[in-house]
């Protein structure tokens, strides 16, 4: 069963006015100062998972919504495929996470749960280093 228990969150403005900004996926440092957006390629750092989710029905998120981005602990994230236990996760390029062994690449997460494939939610523990 996913938790998600949190040690340290922080709240930033939303740098995008796309409906692509959804609880648990990943965000990274926009150019304004504290604003986030989606994260990019498994090469960027991301700052972590956001864990609210924008409102049922809008169809984007007001630039002035503060997000709540979890920095330390563990949180639920959107699998881009099929990750084991244990796996090592970085950034898919689109929120979602995926296992890596690629050297280069920031991680994000280390898996505490199993995902079966895209779209499933899993629980991980909140790393950001590079592999």
């Amino acid at each position: 069963m996913s938790q998600s228990v949190g040690v340290l969150d922080i709240s930033d403005k939303v740098a995008e006015t796309a409906n692509s900004l959804k609880q648990y996926y990943l965000v990274l440092e926009g150019t304004g100062a504290s604003q986030a957006k989606i994260s990019g390629t498994a090469a960027e750092k991301v700052l972590g998972p956001i864990q609210n989710a924008p409102r049922v029905g809008e169809t984007y998120v007001d630039v002035d919504a503060p997000l709540s981005i979890r920095l330390l602990g563990t949180s639920k994230f959107v699998a881009a495929g099929v990750i084991a236990r244990s796996d090592y996760c970085t950034s898919n390029g689109d929120g979602t996470v995926k296992a890596t062994t690629t050297g280069g690449e920031y991680v994000c997460c280390e898996a505490l749960e199993a995902a079966s494939g895209v779209g499933i939610i899993f629980e991980g523990k909140v790393t950001a280093y590079r592999y």
